[in-house]
């Protein structure tokens, strides 16, 4: 413990704040967490170089993970830095623990300062850590018991500084999984919910469908609702932009996982087109139950119609008759 607090004491004296210091302080951030192989290393994910963006520590602490019921806790470091370039300003606070060779990361917070978005940051950010655990796990032999992960709670909530998060909608597109069946539970009920105050009677049968948060994001029943920002959206997309929370995981390898999948062909090219596309990726049972959702909202808008065509064929008849009379 002394040795850790003497670090981060040389840390913040000597480099915190300052630009162009990513080298010197990666190197004492493997000092700190020598479990880090030589092959992660190669991949630390706070260097955007390669993206066009410069990265500045603002600010590097100790942190303990607090893992209940387990009977330890992690201690690890806390790294709140800046990522930017002429165009856009990030803000981006990690931690990191190590516990035998298991890397465990806490994305705790991300959101644009300033700028308009050009790309797509947090695939950017998704793909540096990915390659970062995929590294640490490349030879370890324990991974598929215990792989490394991302950890993170996406929201859609507005911060005490008034910024509109989309969280939770923004994270469910990037390859996430539910940190587990009780978080998932969680949403599927809330999901349900907000369906039926749309005037959807979701059935409780098709819940098993929705496993990863991907299944809310993409839902599509082919109606339009209005989302937190009064854009006409699609149900899912509403659902997960209007405060919702959950936890998620984003484990290493394990790329046919349809979540991951889907991240993939979506980040090529974001936008409605490439989410079209990415949809095909998601399984054919979860296509299936959306297609049904689809086909009964079609069908009721179509008696609408036919109701709306009879009933003004009978005004125009009864406007007809009166007018004979005339």
């Amino acid at each position: 413990m002394k040795k850790t607090n003497k670090i981060l004491q040389q840390i913040r004296d000597n480099f915190q704040g300052k630009e162009g210091i990513l080298p010197s302080c990666r190197q004492i951030v493997m000092i700190m967490l020598p479990q880090i192989s030589p092959q992660a290393q190669e991949k630390w994910p706070l260097d955007f170089a390669d993206c066009g963006y410069q990265t500045v520590y603002k600010k590097i602490e100790r942190s303990i993970l607090y893992r209940m019921p387990q009977d330890y806790d992690l201690e690890g470091i806390q790294l709140q830095t800046e990522i930017y370039n002429q165009q856009e300003r990030y803000f981006l606070d990690q931690s990191y623990y190590l516990d035998d060779g298991q890397i465990i990361i806490h994305l705790n917070n991300l959101y644009r300062m300033h700028g308009h978005a050009k790309s797509n940051f947090a695939a950017t950010v998704t793909k540096k850590l990915q390659n970062f655990i995929d590294a640490q796990d490349l030879k370890r032999e324990d991974r598929k018991s215990y792989p490394s992960h991302v950890l993170l709670e996406a929201t859609s909530n507005n911060d005490q500084s008034g910024i509109a998060s989309s969280g939770g909608y923004i994270w469910a597109n990037q390859g996430f999984d539910f940190s587990s069946a009780e978080e998932c539970q969680k949403v599927r009920e809330h999901f349900q919910s907000f369906l039926r105050r749309q005037g959807i009677n979701f059935e409780d049968k098709d819940l098993s469908y929705l496993k990863k948060p991907v299944h809310f994001a993409a839902f599509d029943s082919g109606n339009l609702v209005k989302d937190k920002f009064g854009r006409l959206s699609r149900i899912g997309k509403a659902f997960l932009l209007i405060h919702e929370e959950w936890q998620g995981k984003l484990e290493s390898f394990n790329t046919k996982r349809e979540e991951k999948r889907f991240a993939k062909i979506y980040n090529q090219n974001p936008g409605r087109r490439s989410y079209a596309k990415a949809f095909k990726a998601l399984s054919s049972g979860y296509k299936a139950m959306v297609n049904k959702y689809k086909v009964r909202t079609q069908q009721k808008q179509n008696r609408i119609q036919k109701m709306a065509a009879f009933a003004l064929g009978k005004f125009r008849h009864l406007v007809g008759k009166f007018l004979q009379t005339l």
